[in-house]
């Protein structure tokens, strides 16, 4: 039968919880040997993480030593130049054309000429039609 590792919970009634001992037993007994009580699993001292602590240590360890290694470089440098700054190119602008453009159909108009109204040009402007003509071309279009 294998061995397991666990602790009892039975805080304040167990004396093996109070000092949280860890306790070996067996798959089929796997109870605390004083109060009776089942023990919670607890993963193998020697296994704890499979290494990953280590890693974590490790890569804090390299970012506080990044860090140390940028403000060394910023407070030991020698003296700071100015920056540099690009000499400001001008654009050309473009030039401004102004162009008249007239259709040979559009009328033109003579500084005396007189303007009459459309109507009387035979040109008729366009009117909406009478409401009566319009709800019978939509009958689904009810009054309020």
């Amino acid at each position: 039968m294998t061995q397991k590792t666990g602790r009892c919970k039975n805080y304040g009634v167990c004396a093996n919880a109070d000092s949280r001992k860890l306790l070996q037993a067996d798959d089929t007994n796997f109870i605390c040997p004083e109060c009776g009580k089942t023990l919670v699993l607890v993963a193998d001292p020697g296994k704890a993480g499979d290494g990953q602590g280590y890693w974590i240590i490790g890569g804090v360890a390299v970012a506080v030593l990044a860090i140390a290694v940028g403000v060394g470089y910023l407070l030991l440098s020698p003296g700071r130049q100015e920056p540099i700054v690009p000499a400001p190119v001008s654009t050309p602008t473009p030039e401004k054309r102004v162009v008249e453009v007239r259709p040979e159909s559009s009328p033109r108009l003579e500084p005396d000429a007189k303007l009459e109204p459309a109507s009387e040009r035979g040109n008729s402007i366009w009117e909406p039609k009478p409401e009566s003509e319009w709800r019978e071309d939509f009958p689904s279009v009810k009054r309020r």
